[in-house]
């Protein structure tokens, strides 16, 4: 509350990933720009993994000039291998990924491919995109490097409760609840982290411009 976030500056755009028009919205929306990587999650069980989103991402992602990464959870529930085959031809990037445990199958691989990239995780409530986001978060922050991680998906008391049931808590791991672009802002220059995750961008607004929280405006 009583905040303030002005625009000072326009950085050119290099990508741009878009949410089509369609019959319940008429107006093309910039969902973000300048990201670098669209990571595409599903759950390979509990729920199903739906190929017909996965692959509008993926339009999605060659359309917006972002690469592509398909990030399969729960692999202790199903096998990945029949799934992956039809991604095949497309040789699209992948990691497999099982429970949230030290040295779990492909979690050292996901933290890797994030690293020195912008992304941007899209997938159904329920595939894992919120607990991938905090393990990735931890391990940057066990570290030693500062790590801020702003949610509105749960309080922030809740991320804690989860992250302790994950062994996910550090010093250097910073919550914060939050949805106004103007707070989240005086955080990152409060803490002034090396690394931002924003659970999720959806949440985001401000009073001061017009337009729902998650859009450009």
């Amino acid at each position: 509350p009583d905040t303030l976030a002005r625009i000072v500056r326009i950085e050119e755009r290099a990508t741009v990933l878009r949410r089509t028009a369609d019959d319940t919205d008429p107006v093309e929306r910039v969902i973000v720009a300048n990201a670098d990587q669209l990571v595409v999650v599903a759950a390979l069980a509990d729920p199903e993994p739906r190929p017909r989103l996965i692959d509008r991402c993926l339009v999605a992602a060659y359309d917006a000039g972002m690469d592509p990464l398909l990030v399969l959870t729960k692999s202790d529930l199903a096998s990945a291998e029949d799934f992956l085959a039809q991604y095949a031809p497309l040789d699209v990037p992948h990691v497999v990924t099982s429970v949230l445990t030290e040295g779990s199958e492909g979690l050292a691989e996901l933290r890797g491919r994030l690293a020195g990239r912008t992304s941007v995780l899209v997938g159904h409530s329920g595939v894992g995109k919120s607990t991938l986001l905090l393990d990735v978060a931890a391990k940057w922050a066990e570290t030693g490097r500062r790590t801020l991680y702003v949610t509105r998906e749960e309080s922030a008391a809740q991320v804690r409760l989860r992250a302790g049931r994950t062994n996910s808590l550090s010093d250097e791991l910073y919550l914060a609840s939050e949805t106004d672009l103007g707070t989240v802002l005086g955080h990152i220059e409060q803490t002034s982290p090396s690394l931002l995750v924003v659970d999720s961008v959806q949440t985001i607004g401000t009073t001061e411009a017009d337009g729902s929280p998650g859009g450009v405006s």
